[in-house]
């Protein structure tokens, strides 16, 4: 996925890693839908698509606007990305059509993370 700062959203595309010199990589994105080509995409505007039953934080709409624990539905429509996830709420609600922007990856006490510096 990549983040639109002209669209304000996550779209979906395919990464490409292409060398910048002797000692230093870029990172450029093809969008999907439109297969338009974006380069030097900074690492903040990338992230690995969600996957089902991954733990996630969805930004709620009621006012004050909090982020509650959710999980991405097992059964997700294609293009998710684009067109919004399914999520599970833990009272048992399900929320469709949420889109990729007001959700966020959440880790579990204890779980192993990988970060880049």
């Amino acid at each position: 996925e990549y983040f639109s700062n002209t669209m304000n959203r996550w779209l979906a595309g395919r990464m490409q890693v292409a060398r910048a010199g002797a000692s230093s990589i870029r990172y450029d994105v093809v969008i999907t839908a439109t297969r338009q080509l974006r380069l030097h995409v900074a690492l903040e505007d990338l992230r690995r698509p969600l996957h089902k039953n991954e733990p996630v934080e969805l930004l709620s709409r009621r006012p004050g606007g909090a982020w509650v624990a959710a999980t991405i539905s097992p059964q997700q429509p294609p293009h998710a990305t684009n067109y919004g996830y399914m999520v599970d709420l833990p009272n048992g609600e399900k929320e469709d059509q949420v889109q990729a922007v007001r959700l966020r990856r959440r880790f579990l006490v204890g779980e192993h993370v990988k970060a880049y510096q």
